[in-house]
């Protein structure tokens, strides 16, 4: 395939393949990553290419596409059923709209329309209507190089132009609540906000973005994360944003970088301003009972919640959570880890990784939400289901709640490989918390092992040649608050694969699905696991034992030796191990390659992102306890904050401790922190201390200012 692009996009590593599908009766273009064959994702640089990639598979497909991005000046405007495919006739409308942006302009795929490319950013508000849509990120376009004679070939800086057709088409509307890209002043000064947001819930993600770290796949994305929380923090006023945004680590002379009539900082902080929803409202302050203000949590979450990356969702898994997400609300990552645990479970005796710890592919999977509306439960249910309707012979072992370590081990006993469901996992934390109940250290050990022994003088309780799995829903609050210390200090947490998203759909009356589109699933299904069946008796009931290609043990190598010694990084190495496996045989490989080896290390670059946002806290003396830490080791005078952060072992305690405690002494008066030097000391004598807190909650207040 040769096709002429505009030559300054050709460079870039942001291409893909489509082709010409049907679904639900309409002619569709979904794109596809054209180094694997799996479906591509906008949002997702992991499933992108180059130009030279996707045109080499241009023979598999019926066209190449460009995707636009929050990190490119790019966007695109679409004017569909505008043009004579027989004569080339275009209609006046659309030829008013190509002569206004006067830039690079082709015809689309099907003849009847034209996509113009320009450089710019578009306001906020509307995206399409009637047969014009505009699109400036997380859209892929189709590029056909079929250019129009008479305009630009190259794409030109058209914001101005841009804007004015962006205002023609969706003129403001009256309304009494602000609209995104609506200033709502914040009145609070620039060191108490950064405080603020250091110390919210997502407050880790913000420190590091704030001190320099590159999260994402690009510096320019982790700039985009950065202005999108100031957005929220400042209520989306574009000048503050970007005096504070100078002040940070992530600063570098691109920001004033001239793109076209506007800076690269200006894009960006427009970008973000444009897709920012809601905005910081502060509440007002309790007083402590020393007189002085007492902080309280702000609880606050990101407008965009951590996704899945969608190069690393493969096989059977991906198809069933493509197919109940367009029907359903449930988020597609919990529908894909759902399934992924279920075939763990039944896969667990079968295959194994070519490894000398011959891990198991058992999951310990956990769905995060912020409340019922997230559709965690419903993901649980469809799951169970969906296999139960694959037929006796694939129906899992599945134990629903459970009362003791005695009702697990007797399950055990009946079939060695289980699965426990908890619709709240709260109920196992509660039940485990008695101080009786050995249900936790149990469950425990079960992840890594398959025995477990209890003996008391009157009776004992042994397990042998257990598999097992565990999938539960929680609320994130919950999760934040709901453990004690013994589930800290007998390492549950780090077992556990933590999953995070949000629903973005509404749907009144959810349809059912179509028969023919679960039978077609139910027999990709099947013939996955009779797959691993046969494979498993030919091997004499041993495990089959998966190869990794050179590559996939590069890649994993690579990943393992950069580990950089976070707590947040325990046992992810373990979860590589099962999760090769387990992607690599419901893919329908009977090795692991490279592919599968790039899809896990991004899963484990999520995880690790979930685990420091999502990070629980002992609620009960936490932060009390850091508190003291801190008084004690600045009567031995001022410190830095790293020589501070050492003396009270903050690692171990998590950054979110940290900065809530360290906020509680600054606003009660006990400590002072010198930004300039980011030195901290001891104030005054302590004679009377801020009430004990429960992450960051007054413990006599209602959690309000």
């Amino acid at each position: 395939m040769t096709i002429a692009v505009p030559p300054e996009i050709a460079p870039l590593r942001q291409w893909v393949a489509w082709r010409w599908e049907e679904r639900s009766g309409k002619p569709t273009k979904p794109p596809y990553n054209a180094r694997t064959g799996d479906y591509a994702d906008s949002t997702d640089p992991l499933t992108w290419s180059s130009l030279d990639e996707a045109l080499d598979a241009g023979e598999h497909y019926d066209g190449i596409g460009f995707v636009l991005t929050d990190g490119d000046p790019y966007a695109g405007i679409d004017l569909d059923k505008c043009r004579d495919a027989q004569t080339g006739v275009v209609e006046s409308w659309a030829r008013e709209i190509v002569e206004a942006l006067n830039s690079y302009t082709e015809v689309t795929p099907s003849g009847t329309g034209l996509r113009v490319f320009v450089r710019g950013v578009l306001p906020p508000g509307g995206r399409k209507r009637g047969h014009i849509e505009l699109y400036d990120r997380a859209r892929y376009l189709t590029v056909t190089g079929q250019h129009v004679a008479g305009m630009p070939r190259a794409i030109e800086d058209r914001t101005d132009a841009l804007r004015a057709l962006h205002a023609k088409i969706f003129p403001p509307m009256a309304t009494a609540s602000p609209m995104a890209g609506e200033v709502t002043p914040v009145d609070v000064d620039d060191e108490d906000l950064i405080q603020r947001a250091e110390t919210a819930r997502n407050g880790d993600r913000f420190f590091r973005l704030w001190r320099g770290e590159i999260l994402g796949a690009s510096h320019s994305e982790a700039d985009l994360a950065l202005c999108n929380h100031l957005a929220f923090w400042t209520g989306r006023d574009a000048s503050r944003m970007d005096r504070l945004f100078r002040r940070s680590g992530l600063m570098r002379p691109k920001w004033d970088e001239r793109h076209g009539a506007q800076t690269y900082g200006a894009m960006t902080i427009a970008k973000a301003i444009a897709s920012c929803g809601e905005t910081y409202t502060p509440r007002g302050e309790r007083m402590a009972v020393n007189g002085t203000r007492a902080v309280i949590s702000l609880a606050m979450t990101e407008a965009t919640p951590l996704r899945v990356p969608d190069g690393a969702v493969l096989g059977i898994a991906r198809d069933f959570a493509d197919l109940y997400a367009e029907y359903l609300e449930t988020p597609r990552s919990f529908l894909y880890f759902s399934l992924l645990t279920y075939l763990g479970a039944l896969m667990a005796k079968k295959i194994t990784l070519a490894s000398a710890i011959a891990p198991e592919p058992r999951l310990y999977t956990v769905l995060l939400g912020e409340s019922a509306d997230t559709r965690k439960s419903t993901s649980l249910r469809v799951t169970d289901e969906f296999l139960r309707s694959l037929g006796v012979e694939w129906e899992p072992r599945v134990l629903y709640g459970v009362g003791s370590a005695e009702g697990i081990a007797a399950e055990l006993k009946e079939r060695s490989d289980l699965l426990l469901h908890f619709d709240e996992f709260k109920s196992f934390v509660d039940k485990a918390k008695n101080e009786n109940s050995i249900a936790l250290p149990m469950v425990a050990t079960l992840f890594e092992r398959s025995e477990f022994d209890n003996r008391t003088k009157a009776e004992r309780l042994s397990v042998r040649g257990a598999s097992l799995s565990l999938l539960a829903a929680c609320t994130i609050d919950t999760y934040a608050t709901m453990f004690d210390q013994r589930f800290f200090s007998i390492g549950l947490l780090n077992r556990l694969w933590l999953v995070t998203d949000r629903t973005t759909r509404r749907i009144a009356v959810p349809k059912p699905i179509p028969h023919r589109d679960l039978d077609a699933l139910r027999e990709r299904v099947r013939a996955v696991l009779e797959a691993v069946d046969r494979a498993y008796v030919r091997n004499g009931l041993r495990p089959v034992a998966y190869l990794m290609t050179p590559d996939a043990e590069e890649i994993f190598r690579t990943w393992y030796e950069a580990k950089g010694g976070s707590i947040f990084e325990r046992r992810l190495d373990t979860y590589g191990h099962r999760l090769m496996v387990l992607l690599a045989a419901t893919s329908g490989r009977t090795i692991v390659d490279a592919i599968v080896a790039e899809a896990v290390i991004a899963l484990l670059g999520y995880q690790l992102e979930v685990r420091r946002e999502c990070d629980p806290v002992d609620a009960e003396n936490s932060i009390a306890a850091m508190e003291e830490k801190i008084r004690r080791a600045l009567t031995r005078g001022s410190m830095k904050r790293r020589e501070l952060q050492r003396k009270v072992h903050s690692e171990r305690w998590g950054l979110w401790v940290w900065n809530t405690a360290t906020m509680n002494l600054i606003r009660a008066g006990e400590i002072q922190h010198d930004r300039a030097t980011d030195t901290f000391w001891l104030l005054l004598p302590v004679t009377a201390s801020v009430p004990t807190l429960k992450n960051g909650i007054s413990a006599n207040g209602d959690g309000n200012y």
